[in-house]
């Protein structure tokens, strides 16, 4: 697995501290944290239980993983203006900057791994990856 690249090291290290600076190669859990900010970047304000539910963790769990983020400046909890009951959850700047990081970082592999197909055998895998996903979705409910 290649390392991460040089600005979502840079973000971890100022975000995270001195642990990034020894081991630039790994990020604590980094899938984790790029599942969690993936579902706060389409739905910014999200509520703990629609995290946990999108995550399919309880909601103890969903609370765990956020307070880590909201510690490392990544996330922050907001009142619900209507609710004050309601918690909702989002990016910070440097969360949605962390986030785009590895989005690019993620689309760079992507590409270098597609680019050894055909442009005709790209769109087959991408068809029969879409296939594939609509299946799992259907086999869940």
């Amino acid at each position: 697995m290649s390392p991460p690249p040089d600005e979502v090291i840079q973000l971890a290290s100022r975000l995270v501290g001195a642990q990034f600076k020894d081991r630039p190669d790994r990020i604590s859990n980094p899938h984790a944290f790029h599942r969690i900010s993936s579902i706060l970047h389409r739905k910014p304000g999200a509520t703990m239980g629609e995290l946990s539910q999108a995550l399919s963790v309880p909601l103890y769990t969903a609370t765990r993983m956020i307070d880590s983020l909201v510690e490392n400046g990544l996330a922050e909890r907001l009142p619900d203006p209507d609710d004050r009951r309601i918690v909702r959850v989002t990016l910070t700047d440097d969360g949605l900057r962390f986030h785009d990081a590895i989005e690019a970082h993620i689309a760079q592999k992507v590409h270098r791994i597609m680019a050894c197909l055909t442009p005709e055998e790209q769109g087959t895998l991408v068809a029969l990856l879409r296939k594939i996903t609509a299946s799992l979705k259907e086999s869940k409910v």
